[in-house]
């Protein structure tokens, strides 16, 4: 699961979502209750922060708060996703390509392709 903090214009309306997504430490595969996030983690979101924060103030180009992590997506593209919210990095492509929800789920519950006689049996 991948960690994205999602920052939002306030007071007003909000015109552009700055997205940045949380990487993992080197040689860590998740974080959980025995490596969890510590406070440096952090420390690349809070430069690029200062720089989105800049920008909406009128104090700096847009270009430095953009980063392999973090990316701006506007209103419009949002709407035009019917207000999806995920974090979907356009500037790193996917290493892999996750099965669909509901081929995970007819996995869970027996289903096999092409065997009636196996549907919804678990």
């Amino acid at each position: 699961m991948k960690t994205a903090l999602i920052f939002f214009e306030r007071p007003g309306p909000t015109w552009e979502i700055w997205y940045y997504e949380l990487g993992l430490p080197e040689g860590l595969k998740k974080f959980s209750k025995g490596s969890p996030i510590q406070d440096e983690h952090f420390n690349e979101a809070r430069q690029l922060w200062k720089a989105w924060d800049a920008y909406l103030r009128g104090e700096g180009p847009r270009e430095a708060c953009l980063s392999e992590r973090s990316w701006v997506v506007s209103i419009e593209e949002v709407k035009g996703r019917g207000y999806d919210l995920t974090a979907r990095n356009p500037i790193r492509q996917e290493a892999e390509t996750l099965p669909s929800p509901s081929g995970n789920c007819g996995r869970a519950f027996g289903e096999r392709a092409g065997d009636p006689e196996h549907r919804g049996r678990t």
